[in-house]
């Protein structure tokens, strides 16, 4: 495992994503179904071409990545952590993640995931107090990487009278067992693709 502390979002850091298993899609190789196949060729097709296809970002997603720098800061003044800010852990040449910061708690490795959603889904998290699965799992697979025990889910919106929700995780031995096992199977899988691509073209 190696931590690159290069800024996330820049050349290097789309560079080394690039072709790799990232926290993003969690959920999807927890699951192990033909949405692991279906990621399995767009990884393959990462690394033959080097590039990474664009995504759409919506006003939401781009309001979320403005507004984080401000959770972070408030996150700090309430707990008492500092955030430390990395660019990708990598774990293997096909696997790897970006977690939104690492905490350094006495001998203690974690880490935080910030989210600044729009108000509807604020309100929701403050009815419910519940997680998306899709979040859960990226968390789940950061612990993973660093050997975490535990995570922090900070939630943040300026326009509410309770402006952030902060969620302690726990590591999840179970989905993690789910984890490791989607992506043994698609890592397997991404191999076998580009051997028979590679010998097609032979």
């Amino acid at each position: 495992m190696q931590i690159h502390n290069f800024e996330q979002h820049s050349d290097e850091w789309q560079a080394i994503r690039c072709g790799k298993f990232t926290a993003s899609f969690a959920n999807t190789i927890a699951a192990g179904g033909t949405g692991l196949e279906t990621l399995c060729f767009k990884i393959a097709a990462e690394k033959l071409t080097g590039r990474k296809e664009e995504t759409f970002k919506s006003t939401a997603m781009e309001q979320g990545n403005e507004l984080e720098a401000v959770a972070r800061t408030l996150f700090e003044m309430k707990t008492g952590y500092v955030v430390e800010e990395v660019g990708f852990v990598e774990v293997d040449d096909l696997e790897g993640s970006s977690p939104d910061g690492l905490l350094h708690i006495g001998d203690e490795l974690t880490g935080v995931e910030f989210k600044c959603p729009q108000d509807n889904t604020y309100a929701k998290l403050l009815f419910d107090r519940q997680i998306k699965p899709e979040y859960y799992a990226q968390m789940q697979m950061q612990m993973s990487h660093i050997g975490a025990r535990r995570w922090f889910y900070c939630v943040y919106n300026p326009h509410f009278a309770e402006e952030m929700v902060i969620i302690e995780i726990a590591f999840d031995p179970e989905f993690a067992d789910k984890l490791h096992k989607g992506l043994d199977k698609g890592k397997a899988r991404v191999r076998e693709i580009l051997s028979q691509i590679g010998a097609n073209h032979a």
